[in-house]
């Protein structure tokens, strides 16, 4: 990604200058892969002294834990042990790291926020809603990344932060990188990067979902087993969007037992989900919230919030110290899909039903379990703290891929791939209650 961005910037900024305008060849591209290569290595090269520096100085103060002082020490204090043996050494080495970790931040949030604002501003303006400009979106992200530092050093044990944003920066990291080897495989042979790049590229991937899944243990005591239960699920969605009702659905034809049968069907998976999740000290890890938002996709607001009130009950029912704000939780994930499939206008692509599944879950982790327990007096902050951390990783990561599963079933679909078919009933004509024919777009 460093040599996709630093050579689009590159020739863009010379381009300018120049006032030309260059044909993107093997020549130009022979032309400024060289600068660009000397860049990236400085900066790996300046990266790697300054991790091996900090090794050395933990290793150091490892040492000196083993000193026969009687008082057991912090690593940080005995890093500063060893500078405190030169003039001025410790305030020098905070200061050092604080400035290190500092641009470290900075430069993350400044490059994502530019993203974000990127994105949303095409987004508003491929849908024609009005937004504030790029530069003022990009504030506005800088300000919700800095609110969420803030609020986590807050809250939560700065060791627990770094320990779940490091999990979560580590398989994102391998997703991209396996992104970007399918990214290199589509480029003009003159591009592409060599075997040896495409084999570290491919380990360090994998390295780095597999260091991720070390780090958030409990995504391997308890997210694997419920993938593979959550499997179950994938299969009866995969056989429901070969059949005729699915097909009325997502052209709009669907008859009020059509929508009757989602309701069950989607309550049923919901069901399913509390079922067969795992209880651990009192607290359910599930998938029950795959069946409302497949049904809201599919039906609109009411056949999700009905699917979602059907596993609500039920999760009601088995008790534990977040029932009350999980079967909220549920009833909300069909409600809010049904709107989401509205505000799309049907448009749903396997990206967008993984985004929603995201917020989804944030909403039911981060908002109404909190505050159903705070509420209700039935959990304190440090356990509700501890319910978050332990669960919001494994659920997330198993219900977001059951929904883009089913995404990905059904792009072939109107709805799912042109966006242009009629979800919520029968659009009614002129003529009365029959449908209006399909255009040739939707043909």
């Amino acid at each position: 990604m460093l040599y996709s961005v630093w050579l689009s910037q590159k020739t863009k900024i010379h381009s300018e200058d120049k006032q030309e305008c260059n044909q993107l060849n093997e020549s130009f591209f022979r032309k400024y892969i060289r600068s660009v290569n000397v860049d990236v290595l400085t900066g790996f090269f300046l990266v790697a002294v300054i991790t091996i520096g900090f090794m050395f100085l933990g290793y150091a103060g490892y040492a000196v834990s083993f000193m026969p002082h009687g008082a057991k020490i912090t690593l940080i204090t005995q890093v500063l042990y060893i500078f405190g043996t030169i003039p001025y050494g410790p305030y020098l080495f905070l200061l050092f790291v604080a400035i290190i970790f500092f641009g470290a931040v900075v430069v993350g949030m400044d490059a994502r926020a530019r993203a974000l604002a990127k994105v949303v501003r095409h987004l508003g303006e491929d849908k024609g809603v009005k937004l504030p400009s790029e530069y003022n979106l990009y504030q506005i992200v800088l300000l919700v990344f800095t609110g969420v530092i803030i609020l986590a050093m807050i809250i939560v044990d700065p060791m627990t932060v770094i320990r779940d944003i490091a999990a979560l920066s580590a398989i994102l990291f391998g997703i991209f990188g396996f992104i970007v080897i399918y990214l290199d495989s589509r480029l003009p042979k003159y591009a592409q990067g060599s075997r040896v790049w495409m084999a570290i590229m491919a380990v360090g991937s994998g390295l780095s979902i597999y260091i991720a899944l070390l780090i958030e243990s409990s995504f391997l005591q308890n997210g694997i087993p419920l993938i593979e239960r959550m499997l179950v699920i994938v299969v009866v969605l995969f056989i429901i969007t070969k059949t005729e009702m699915f097909k009325k659905l997502v052209t709009g034809a669907a008859t009020f037992t059509d929508k009757v049968w989602t309701v069950a069907l989607g309550g049923g998976l919901s069901i399913y989900g509390v079922f067969r999740g795992i209880d651990v000290n009192g607290i359910i890890f599930n998938f029950s919230a795959i069946g409302p938002i497949v049904a809201g996709l599919l039906g609109g607001p009411v056949v999700g919030g009905l699917a979602g009130l059907i596993g609500c009950i039920y999760r009601l029912a088995q008790g534990g110290p977040t029932a009350v704000g999980c079967s909220l939780a549920i009833l909300a994930a069909g409600l809010i899909a049904g709107f989401a499939v509205r505000w799309w206008q049907g448009r749903i692509t396997v990206f967008k039903a993984a985004v929603l599944t995201v917020i989804v879950e944030w909403i039911h982790l981060l908002i109404i379990v909190p505050g159903c327990g705070l509420l209700m007096g039935t959990q304190t902050v440090d356990e509700i703290i501890a319910i978050i951390g332990s669960t919001f990783l494994p659920i997330t990561i198993v219900n977001t891929l059951g929904v883009a599963l089913f995404a990905y079933f059904a792009k072939d679909h109107i709805v799912f791939a042109a966006g242009t078919g009629r979800l919520f009933g029968r659009k009614k004509s002129d003529d009365g209650d029959k449908p209006d024919e399909a255009t040739e777009e939707e043909k």
